[in-house]
């Protein structure tokens, strides 16, 4: 099945994405100052996802005077990836003068134009960069400078006139230009075409045609339509939405106000690509980041070009795009989840936990933030704490909800373990495999504190079976079924999939421990000595060590 995203936005890959910045793919040449440092640290910050330091270096280069394309191209997206829209005005503007017409600096100019309502000059620019950018943004950005001057029907028609694979781009276009019109009747067979054809929306487009059906006093078909999709991930506006529409109340159209906005979500489709290789979201991110310098919806894709640079590991930057967020927004509460969620990632428990606690300060009581201030205090191993938090999340939740949310039985079962709960751990491990039957994570990790504990140790070796059979590259998991063999006396039988184990998790402590102690019960008491050694170059716990320590000088004396 096709998605929206794919149908709108694959022709604009194949007509200007792979092109228009190939620069910065390991340049398939080097430009004249391509040796100089400036260049140099240009293209390392670029690495390092620092595009102020690229964007500074590349205008350096520009203002000693070159024509060369790449550098102007390089130039143009981290000018807008630093989010400095004026300077990338002054760079489109100068290569124009260079004759360069390069696709970046027409998308730039265009922007401009209808930031500035000036739409017969963005009409202008598309005969400019004829045969330059996709013919389907030219008869977009055609069909809004139409209603712009007064002519929906005109504008309307050139939508309607897209085909092929930009065919659903249009035929939106029309239901939301009908609806910015106030026609909401003449919105509804666009849409239901649309809605034929099972596609993906994003917010927006999918509040964009809630809205219409509510204003076309069609709540049932908005519920419909918002219970169909999937909208977990901003579950905040949508659930609003819900209880308005179920109290019959008709909602404001608001999606999308102006032009402007409408052809803002067009370049962000162009940016949403479906692939994760850093350059591809660095091109991504300068069409979102186009979209946010057009729009008036700045909340929204704030929001989403933070949530590229974090998959980009651009923590800062995503941190200040997540803050940009405004308190109002319906899309705060995601945001403030994404500053938490960035600073994690970048090793700032402390700083995440008050993101999270003012949260609940402020009155915020979704699922989940309490089940990710309990991630945090359970990395930390403040375990008491950790299912405090787990109780909470679960208590916050319808209970026909319950069996959604295995992972979080799972990991309170590992809370309750670690806090020496065993018995507590265990009734979440059997919920979480009710939940989700046969996980391979949750087979090993009861299995294997089965093993541990010497408890039913057979269903304990089924279940690790089952997990590897699963996920065979799983060194910690096929170092559990070895280790469930070596429990149950199997020596010989363990050291195959002890030694596949330390093949697949080569520097891991407790693999190699494992493999030491298999090793000395068969007999090659060097080669576990040699091992033993091995597991205490990676850091084992103090614990372990102590144990390690004592087997190097005296082997393995007992199996408990």
């Amino acid at each position: 099945m096709r998605n929206l995203y794919l149908d709108f936005f694959l022709i604009s890959r194949l007509g200007i994405l792979l092109v228009l910045f190939s620069g910065i793919s390991q340049l398939m040449f080097q430009p004249v100052f391509g040796k100089s440092g400036q260049y140099l640290v240009a293209t390392q910050a670029t690495r390092n996802n620092d595009f102020e330091i690229a964007s500074d270096n590349y205008l350096s280069i520009l203002k000693r005077g070159t024509s060369e394309t790449i550098i102007y191209q390089e130039a143009l997206l981290f000018s807008v990836l630093s989010d400095d829209l004026e300077v990338a005005q002054k760079i489109a503007k100068s290569s124009d003068q260079q004759g360069l017409k390069l696709p970046a600096a027409g998308l730039i100019s265009l922007v401009t134009s209808f930031k500035d309502e000036e739409f017969n000059r963005a009409f202008n620019l598309l005969v400019q960069y004829d045969n330059v950018l996709p013919e389907y943004l030219s008869i977009l950005v055609a069909g809004w400078k139409e209603i712009e001057n007064g002519s929906l029907t005109a504008g309307i028609d050139l939508f309607a006139s897209l085909s092929g694979e930009s065919r659903y781009l249009g035929l939106y276009n029309c239901a939301i230009a009908y609806a910015m019109a106030g026609d909401f009747q003449k919105s509804l067979p666009f849409l239901e075409e649309l809605e034929g054809q099972k596609l993906k929306f994003d917010e927006l487009q999918l509040k964009a045609m809630v809205e219409i059906y509510s204003n076309s006093n069609l709540n049932y078909k908005a519920i419909k339509l918002i219970e169909t999709h999937d909208y977990k991930q901003n579950s905040y506006l949508f659930k609003k939405l819900l209880a308005d529409l179920k109290n019959g109340n008709q909602l404001k159209f608001s999606a999308f106000m102006t032009s402007a906005d409408a052809l803002a979500n067009v370049f962000y489709l162009m940016g949403n690509t479906s692939g994760d290789e850093q350059n591809n979201q660095i091109v991504s991110n300068f069409y979102i980041q186009l979209a946010e310098f057009l729009s008036d919806q700045k909340d929204y894709y704030n929001l989403r070009l933070a949530e590229s640079l974090l998959n980009m590991r651009a923590f800062s930057y995503a941190i200040e795009k997540f803050k940009r967020v405004q308190r109002e927004s319906e899309f705060y509460l995601r945001a403030q989840l994404g500053v938490a969620n960035s600073l994690v990632r970048s090793k700032e428990d402390k700083l995440a936990q008050k993101i999270l606690e003012k949260l609940i300060e402020d009155g915020f009581t979704e699922f989940v933030i309490f089940d990710s201030l309990a991630d945090i205090f359970r990395a930390n191993e403040d375990y008491q704490k950790a299912i405090k938090y787990y109780d909470t999340a679960l208590d916050s939740i319808a209970e026909e909800a319950l069996q959604t949310k295995w992972s979080t039985f799972f990991v309170r079962g590992i809370s309750y373990d670690q806090s020496g709960d065993w018995e507590k751990a265990k009734i979440d491990l059997e919920n979480a495999l009710e939940f989700y039957p046969n996980h391979p994570e949750v087979l090993n990790y009861f299995g294997y504190s089965l093993i541990e504990r010497k408890e039913s140790l057979e269903e304990a070796l089924e279940m690790i079976e089952s997990a590897v059979a699963q996920k065979p590259q799983s060194g910690y998991i096929v170092d559990s079924l070895a280790w469930g063999l070596f429990r149950l006396g199997y020596y010989e039988e363990a050291i195959v999939p002890m030694e596949r184990a330390i093949e697949l998790e080569p520097h891991d402590p407790i693999v190699n421990d494992h493999l030491g102690d298999v090793l000395w019960m068969i007999g090659r008491k060097r080669e576990a000595k040699f091992q033993w050694k091995r597991a205490l170059l990676f850091g084992p716990t103090v614990e372990n060590e102590k144990k390690i320590k004592k087997k190097l000088r005296y082997g393995i004396t007992d199996l408990e």
